[in-house]
């Protein structure tokens, strides 16, 4: 979930404690999207459609403490499916400890079924790594997360957060990426998961403004309530920017895993209720 304020980055050009060396990516994308029930399940299913906004800024504070800001905003509806927005920011501080990257993250975010009138607010904070190989990078976060929502049934303490993320360069402007996230939540007390997998492809086609074309499932099994899953295919256009203007190093300055994942099982939460 990357959305870059310009003001952050004018303030960064302008502060001598930062380096002058930053980066980053903007991207808009539109989905089409499809909610299939499994066994159990009890809510809407149907075709949607969707578009978000996300952006991710990194930069180096000190000379050696890399920091990452990521934001996103997603919005879906549907004729036969719940509307519902989401959105997400968050914080990374990072050290590099010989060929790794070594930090922490915290995040908040709202997950709005505005369906079921329910809005999660989440928080959410952890642990990662990231560490690259010839063309590959790759990046691991775990945590916990928690949510406070309108309807008190869903509410949800400390619950599990663990996410994964594989990037691999043809060159520095062809990007195939590959993740897996896996959120727990509650509804009336009744455990559930979220499993959220995702590829794509981001390929450059004029200057520094690159394609991203791409799937997406949502898997959602509570114990009680049942099983669905949410498949989307999406495209988008993402600009870069920092370094040479590469998609690699854009990329390079922005080596933790952006996540709305959280928000999302929020979502879902309420989904099954």
């Amino acid at each position: 979930m990357k959305l870059l304020p310009a003001l952050a980055a004018t303030v960064l050009l302008a502060s001598p404690a930062f380096a002058v060396t930053f980066g980053g990516t903007v991207t808009a994308s539109f989905d089409l999207g499809s909610v299939n029930l499994g066994p159990g399940a009890h809510l809407t299913s149907g075709s949607y459609t969707a578009y978000g906004v996300e952006g991710s800024l990194g930069f180096t504070l000190g000379g050696n403490i890399g920091v990452q800001l990521d934001a996103g905003y997603a919005r879906a509806n549907g004729s036969e499916y719940d509307y519902y927005t989401a959105s997400a920011y968050s914080l990374h501080v990072y050290i590099p400890v010989g060929q790794y990257r070594l930090g922490a993250f915290y995040g908040f975010g709202i997950g709005d079924s505005h369906y079921e009138s329910d809005e999660g607010h989440v928080t959410y904070y952890g642990v990662e790594a990231a560490t690259s190989f010839g063309a590959n990078d790759i990046s691991v976060q775990i945590g916990l997360m928690s949510s406070d929502n309108s309807h008190n049934p869903l509410n949800y303490d400390d619950a599990f957060l663990a996410n994964v993320e594989w990037r691999h360069f043809v060159n520095d402007n062809f990007m195939i990426r590959g993740s897996a996230g896996l959120g727990n939540f509650l509804t009336h007390g009744d455990p559930g998961t979220g499993v959220l997998i995702s590829a794509e492809a981001m390929f450059a086609i004029r200057g520094n403004l690159y394609a991203t074309i791409g799937l997406s499932d949502f898997i959602v099994t509570n114990e009680i309530r049942g099983q669905y899953n949410d498949i989307s295919a999406f495209v988008g256009i993402t600009m870069a920017f920092g370094g040479s203007g590469s998609l690699r190093d854009a990329m390079s300055a922005t080596p933790m895993i952006a996540t709305m994942l959280p928000s999302l099982v929020a979502i879902a939460s309420s989904a099954v209720d």
